[in-house]
Order: C-alpha cells, then sequence, then structure tokens
C-alpha cells in the first residue's frame, strides 16, 4: 500500500502528460526534477511519449522498472508504489492508492480524484508502468525558481523598488498614529482644553497631510514601476516567442499561448498590489505584536492564538481555490480556443449551416469554465469572508478580554489603542493570507509563462556564414520526421537545385512536398544527411542573410487586419511607387486601384473582405517586395484562374530569378528546367515535363486528372 501522497505535478501542454506522471512518481520517492529536464531525455511530438520512453528515463535516472498488461482486480498486488496508468487510451495518470474499492488519480491535466470502481474500468486502459528506486541511488533535488523574470527584473531596478518599499513602510507606519490618536483623545476626554490646543490639532492635521502626500508618491512610483516590469516582461516574453524554433509551435495550442501573454497583465497586479502589500503587513504585524506585548502579555499571546486559528482555516481553503484555479485555467484556455476557432471559420460555419452545432459546443465548454469559475469564486468569497470576520470581531473580542481578564489592569484609552491596533492587525493579517494565496495562484501562471521562456533558443552560430546570393541549393541523403514521431515524412531525399532554374515538386497531397520546403527554410533540421547552400551546411549560414535573398509565398497566406499598402511593406521602407510596381508584378494593381482608398484600403481580420486570389496577389507582392533572388511558391496561384497565372509565371521566366514550386495545377510547371515527383516521402522520379509523361506513370496520371477538371478557355 502506498504510504503517502503523491506530489501533484500539472501539465502546461496537452502532449506532456507522461513526463509530468514520471515527475510526479519522481517526487513521491524524494526526488525533484522537473518536467523541463525530462523533456531533454526524449523528444516530445504532437502524440506525446510511450510507457516504453517513460520507462527508459526511469531507468536512465537509476529505476527497476516493470511495464505490466494488467485488469484492475489485479493492481492491489502490484500497487506497493504508486502507478503510471494509460487512461482512456489518450492519456497518462498516476495511481495513487486502492482503498475501499475506490481508486486515488493523479491526474496531471485536473489534479487529484476519487473514483469508484465502475468508473475506473470505464477509463483504465490495462497498461501500467510499476517503478522504484534502486538502492544505491542518488536522489536528486533540482531547484525550480519560477519567479526569476521577475526577480531579474527587482534585482536590475534596486533603486526603485527599494524606494518604493521604504514610502510603502512609511505609509504604514503612519497609519499607527490613528490609535495613537484614538489613544489620547480617550485618555483626555475629561480634559477638553488639553484637546484644543493649537499644537495638538496642528499635529493631527499635519499627519493627515502628510499621509495622504505620501500615499501620491507611492501611487505615482508603483504606476511608473509597473509600466517598466509589464514592458520588460513582455518584451522577453515576445522576444522568446519569436527566437524559438518552429517545432515549438507543433506541440502548442496557439489559443493557450495567447492565454498565457494574457496572464502577464494580471501577474503585475498580483505582484504589485497584492504580494508586495502583503510582505509589508507582515513587518506591520510584527510591529503590532510587539506593542502588544509592551502593553500587556495577554493581548500579544490573544493575537497569536487567533491569528493561528484564522490561519488553519484560511490553509484549507487555499488548497480548493488552487486546484480550482488550475483546472478553471485549463477550461478557459479550451474555450478561448474553441472562440478563436468558431470566429476564424465564420464563413465555413455559415456556408454549410453549421451554426446550431458550433453553438452546442461553444455553450457546453462555457458551462465548464463558468462552473469552475463559480467554484473558485465561492471559495475566494469564503476566504475574504473570514478574514473579514477576524477583522472585524477580532477588536470585539479583544474587549471581551480586555473586561473579563484583564479588568481594571488597563486604562480606558490603551483599550481603545488596543481594540484600534487590533483592527489595522487583523487587516493586514488578511493581506498576508492573500497575498500567500495569490502567490499559489501566481505559481500556477508563471508555469505557464515558464514554459516560454525557459525553452531553448534557435542556436545562433557567431561564426556563421553571411551570403551574399544563392548559388546553389542541395539536398544530400536527407531524411526527417517531426518532433517525438517515429515514422519518416521525408526519406534520403537527393537533388540539386542551381541558380536561375526553375524547380517544381508535384505529387499527391500529404506526400511530403510542402515540408521540403520547410526544411529548404530552415524551419526545422533534417534527421538525417545535409542541406547544402552553396556548398556549407544550412545550419552553419546565417540565416537572417539567407531568408533575405528569398521570396515565399506559402500555401495558406496570412493576411494581417491593416491596409494593403502595410501588408505588402511589413514594415519595410519602400515608396509607393516600389509597392505599386510589385502590385503590378502579381497582377493585383488594377483591382486596388479600382478600390476607393486604393492602396490605404484595410484588409479585415483573417482578410474576409478581399477574394483568396487577392489574398494570394497581395501575399506575392509582399514577396517580391525586397527583389529576392529566390522565389518559393507553395500552391501560390491555386486562387487565380489561369490568364493571371500565366501573366506571373511570365514574369519569372523573364527574369532570370531561381524559382521553387509546388504545385498541383500542372500547367504551372509544364516549362519548368526539372520536376521532382513526390510520393510517400521518397522522389520516385525526375525529368521535364515532356519526360515525365512518357517515363513516369504517377505524373502521367497527375497530368489526366487536371485534364479532367480544368476549364477549357475558348477565344479573347
Amino acid at each position: 500500500m502506498v504510504s503517502k501522497k503523491v506530489p501533484y505535478v500539472a501539465q502546461v501542454q496537452e502532449s506532456e502528460c507522461g513526463l509530468c506522471c514520471v515527475s510526479m512518481i519522481m517526487r513521491y520517492h524524494g526526488e525533484k526534477v522537473s518536467v523541463k529536464t525530462l523533456s531533454k531525455k526524449v523528444e516530445i511530438g504532437r502524440d506525446g511519449i510511450s510507457l516504453n520512453d517513460m520507462k527508459n528515463i526511469l531507468i536512465g535516472f537509476g529505476y527497476d522498472v516493470k511495464l505490466y498488461e494488467a485488469s484492475s482486480s489485479m493492481l492491489q498486488k502490484i500497487n506497493d508504489q504508486p502507478l503510471i496508468i494509460f487512461w482512456n487510451n489518450s492519456h497518462f495518470v498516476v495511481l495513487e492508492r486502492i482503498k475501499n474499492n475506490s481508486f486515488v488519480i493523479v491526474d496531471p491535466s485536473i489534479g487529484r480524484i476519487t473514483v469508484n470502481n465502475k468508473e475506473f474500468n470505464n477509463h483504465f486502459s490495462n497498461i501500467v508502468l510499476w517503478c522504484k528506486p534502486k538502492k544505491d541511488k542518488t536522489i536528486i533535488k533540482e531547484r525550480e525558481n519560477y519567479l526569476k523574470v521577475y526577480t531579474d527584473f527587482f534585482n536590475s531596478h534596486k533603486g526603485i523598488f527599494l524606494l518604493i518599499l521604504f514610502i510603502s513602510i512609511l505609509s504604514y507606519g503612519m497609519t499607527l498614529i490613528t490609535p495613537n490618536i484614538m489613544k489620547f483623545l480617550t485618555d483626555n476626554y475629561d480634559n477638553i482644553e488639553k484637546v484644543k490646543t493649537s499644537g495638538n490639532l496642528l499635529l493631527i492635521t499635519l499627519a493627515i497631510f502628510i499621509y495622504i502626500f505620501v500615499f501620491i508618491i507611492r501611487s505615482l512610483l508603483i504606476v511608473r514601476f509597473s509600466a517598466l516590469m509589464d514592458k520588460s516582461i513582455y518584451e522577453k516574453v515576445a522576444k522568446k516567442l519569436l527566437s524559438v524554433s518552429y517545432s515549438f509551435f507543433l506541440t502548442r495550442n496557439s489559443s493557450d499561448l495567447m492565454y498565457r501573454l494574457g496572464l502577464l497583465k494580471t501577474n503585475r497586479e498580483y505582484l504589485i498590489n497584492t504580494v508586495l502589500k502583503g510582505i509589508i503587513d507582515f513587518g506591520m504585524v510584527l510591529t503590532i505584536n510587539v506593542i502588544m506585548y509592551n502593553v500587556n502579555p495577554i493581548l500579544f499571546w490573544f493575537t497569536t492564538i487567533i491569528s493561528i486559528f484564522m490561519g488553519l482555516i484560511l490553509l484549507y481553503i487555499r488548497k480548493k481555490i488552487l486546484t480550482n484555479h488550475r483546472l478553471e485555467i485549463i477550461e478557459s484556455t479550451k474555450l478561448q480556443s474553441l472562440e478563436y476557432e468558431t470566429l476564424s471559420a465564420m464563413f465555413t460555419i455559415k456556408a454549410s449551416n453549421q451554426e446550431s452545432f458550433m453553438k452546442g459546443l461553444l455553450y457546453e465548454q462555457y458551462q465548464k469554465a463558468l462552473k469552475l469559475y463559480k467554484k473558485r469564486t465561492f471559495n475566494n468569497d469564503l476566504y475574504s469572508m473570514v478574514i473579514s470576520l477576524f477583522s472585524t470581531f477580532g477588536p470585539v473580542c479583544l474587549f471581551l478580554v480586555i473586561f473579563f481578564v484583564l479588568d481594571g489592569q488597563i486604562s480606558i484609552g490603551e483599550a481603545i489603542f488596543g481594540y484600534t491596533l487590533l483592527g489595522i492587525y487583523f487587516s493586514s493579517l488578511g493581506s498576508i493570507f492573500t497575498a500567500f494565496n495569490v502567490y499559489g495562484t501566481l505559481k500556477n501562471n508563471l508555469e505557464r509563462i515558464s514554459d516560454i521562456l525557459e525553452h531553448p533558443s534557435q542556436d545562433k552560430n557567431k561564426n556563421s556564414i553571411k551570403i551574399k546570393s544563392i548559388d546553389t541549393i542541395k539536398f544530400k541523403n536527407v531524411s526527417f520526421k517531426y518532433p517525438g514521431q517515429k515514422e519518416y515524412v521525408l526519406k534520403n531525399l537527393n537533388f540539386t537545385i542551381n541558380k536561375g532554374e526553375k524547380v517544381a515538386f508535384v505529387g499527391k497531397t500529404g506526400s511530403g512536398k510542402s515540408t521540403i520546403i520547410g526544411l529548404l527554410l530552415g524551419l526545422y533540421p533534417p534527421a538525417e544527411g545535409e542541406i547544402l547552400v552553396n556548398g556549407f551546411n544550412i545550419q552553419d549560414i546565417e540565416m537572417e542573410s539567407f531568408k533575405s535573398l528569398i521570396g515565399f509565398v506559402p500555401q495558406e497566406p496570412f493576411i494581417f487586419n491593416k491596409s494593403i499598402k502595410d501588408n505588402i511593406l511589413m514594415n519595410q521602407e519602400y515608396s509607393l511607387s516600389k509597392v505599386e510596381e510589385v502590385a503590378k508584378i502579381a497582377q493585383i494593381d488594377k483591382e486596388i486601384n479600382n478600390m476607393p482608398m486604393k492602396y490605404e484600403t484595410v484588409i479585415s481580420e483573417f482578410g474576409h473582405n478581399i477574394s483568396g486570389g487577392q489574398k494570394q496577389r497581395i501575399i506575392l507582392a509582399r514577396a517580391l517586395i525586397h527583389g529576392p533572388e529566390l522565389i518559393i511558391l507553395d500552391e501560390a496561384t491555386s486562387s487565380v484562374d489561369n490568364l493571371t497565372e500565366q501573366s506571373i509565371t511570365s514574369y519569372f521566366n523573364n527574369n532570370n530569378k531561381t524559382q521553387i514550386i509546388i504545385a498541383h495545377r500542372l500547367s504551372t510547371i509544364v516549362n519548368s528546367d526539372m520536376i521532382f515527383v513526390v510520393e510517400n516521402g521518397t522522389i520516385t522520379a525526375s525529368g521535364t515535363h515532356k519526360e515525365l509523361l512518357e517515363t513516369c506513370l504517377t505524373y502521367k496520371h497527375l497530368n489526366m486528372e487536371e485534364s479532367e477538371v480544368e476549364p477549357v478557355y475558348y477565344g479573347c
């Protein structure tokens, strides 16, 4: 029987549940190894990792590991250790213990749950991993600092931070004047003349004005500091997102990444308005305890005991808040993802009469997120109610202690002093516990942000080779598979492209054509073999200099919600005449000039207010604006008519530019110097259009398929 609870490790991305389970098992055995460290031992892809991968990781860390195929009734015999089990045929969870026919599961996506035998059997996929550390194993304890990005900022801005801290302490210290004023007024209730003396009233008035002045200065400093912090952290995260390899985005949801960026603003509020306040209030609580002890030790022990009681209640509620918050993040992310996809596909939804279906999906996910929001909000309100209860009735209880325990030992002025002081004390104590609670929420948020910040940036070789032209591109025994996948999508590719040549890749959908372009553009490195540019390995070439020579038009061009001119320029400094020149080459100039706003016409989000052909030609103009010597067209003219396509092709043919074309429409490539036929990730044939028609059955079939569907134009 398992002797203790399994520490929970939350998954940040859907494909890392297996690594989270391994991390939980290791933490159960006294080790602390992060998911980030474990991910370096195995490549995580779209499909996650297997039990065999987990087995190899644990063996590498010094564990005895066994894999079983077992029914739920057999698990009791091997549940002397927590077990990693396969769940729903698509997920991994940890089975912590079996007790009274109930199963305690620690799920990386939702936390600890208890299910009965029937529920367990509905989800259990009958595959189990058992492991135990070897006796001579060295225990590993990593230190995780989720706050590093913020502590680094604080260290680099110590001056303003210390000034805020000093002024905050001064501001809070001035609140202690209130109890003293109340004590003075109460003790001199019968001596009105003493109260009315100009000196005393002047001091009280001066204290009010100093408090207002300090408060305003503190607020101005905090606003400035918050803005600096927000700018610094946002720039770091944005820079990291743009510097990581493309493979990072293959295993992460775009909406989830957007949600994480939104968490940056939440964290700023938490740190400045709650955590910083809690730290200062901790000093306030200590100060008041010292004052209480000096007034009367019994008052000190009263506040200490009631504080401990309050703390125990709040700690219990805090666990529920953090669990619900973690679950709410997961469901809210799913909702945002579904909302984003719905808005992106609105044309298709309405065209295919799927409004009711999508409304049902949205409402179902919204209900899940709303349910968790209500739970978290209720627990937050309960938490606040406990703080309010002690802040309100704690001072009242103090009066009862004074009346029944300290009868006659302190004056009325001292009693009022203690009452007012205790009001501040419980307010500060509540602030400390709120900061402690928020820190847990902050940690949940930072786990998701750290996944971005701690991901290695794409390596940049300081001695990388700058190139000024692209003379040759050579694929030498190149094979490729996507991260974490076993099957190769490209196998042993060999070809050479020389300057000025027009080269095409053809093949059925899914054959690997676009992946070849991704490799050529350096989006991912080959698993095997080399890609040589001018005889140099592409990994040794400075990518900025390489890509500055390329114009790329993707299969799914992305248009920004900006003017046509801005979409072509993309923040580059070129004259309007240059913009008009490339628009003419892309055969879009006449249509732009027929628009009322011409090049200042604003394109709607996702380019919904222009046609697919117009979108492709604007992207083509964007690719040509910097005068590239290599043009890569990935189905770039699939949405334009034959005559427009012929005009665009004619320009390229007459300008001696190197062209790499991926096309289904073979009329685009009949004049190519070389055509490669791609099937199942391999090049099965190559040659000119005429040669392939005679020698390659696959190419001949592609040509026949096109002939059946291509429209025939008669006359002018």
